[in-house]
């Protein structure tokens, strides 16, 4: 980047500490862009932190959480399958969506108040495996099951 003196307007070499041509003490800026170049660094370094600590507390914030298949993993061929919903103290969880997947297909499910989300499976004879999975929200954390079926 190319300078000129204050004084005669002259082009500088970005090094000179005069003015070729009329002589005049050219001042550097090098202390100038070093203590700008600081403090965007600081604010950098503040950013990150904040951003860090914000993460840090809303991911240690949520409240961890526990699916659990309820109904028995020996079926007719016709029948429930239920999944219970709990908080890390036990506690179901109610009105929270749970994700069914078996036979390659998904089915959301609502839980009652007792955090229980149950579908009723229609399946042919042998082994099947059902997912269910709670993908967490502002509260809670995600969790999930994985289960074999045998009809």
């Amino acid at each position: 980047m190319a300078k000129y003196c204050r004084k005669c307007g002259c082009e500088i070499k970005d090094d000179s500490l005069f003015c070729p041509e009329c002589g005049s003490y050219i001042k550097r800026s090098e202390n100038k862009v070093s203590l700008d170049s600081k403090w965007i660094l600081i604010g950098i370094a503040i950013l990150i932190i904040v951003v860090i600590g914000v993460f840090l507390f809303t991911g240690s914030s949520k409240v961890e959480t526990s699916l659990s298949m309820v109904s028995q993993s020996n079926f007719d061929s016709s029948t429930e399958y239920v999944v219970l919903l709990s908080d890390a103290d036990n506690k179901p969880l109610a009105d929270k969506f749970v994700n069914v997947e078996f036979n390659n297909d998904t089915y959301t499910l609502r839980t009652d108040s007792e955090g229980l989300a149950k579908i009723n499976l229609t399946l042919s004879e042998g082994n099947h495996e059902v997912n269910s999975y709670f993908e967490g929200d502002e509260q809670y954390k995600e969790s999930h099951t994985s289960n074999i079926i045998v009809i």
